[in-house]
């Protein structure tokens, strides 16, 4: 499996699978190729996709976290 097949699949069917345990109130996908940090968060509403990049905070709900992207991928090499 390449990497961009493996954050498919993190992206569409591994997701799908956490969005179907009812205890699981969020979930972060962290790119390899990017500063991107994407979230999916369950509200009332359903569930919400947002995309954070470099100079951004992420910010989760419940649990309350919060985090740069810069930071997070400090002294990272990301991928072509």
């Amino acid at each position: 499996m390449t990497n961009s097949s493996t954050e498919n699949y993190d992206r569409t069917e591994k997701l799908r699978s956490y969005q179907q345990l009812a205890s699981l109130s969020a979930v972060l996908i962290v790119s390899h190729r990017a500063r991107r940090v994407t979230l999916f968060q369950r509200s009332e509403a359903g569930c919400e996709e947002v995309d954070f990049r470099g100079g951004e905070t992420v910010g989760v709900a419940t649990p309350n976290v919060k985090f740069s992207v810069d930071e997070l991928y400090e002294g990272v090499a990301l991928e072509a």
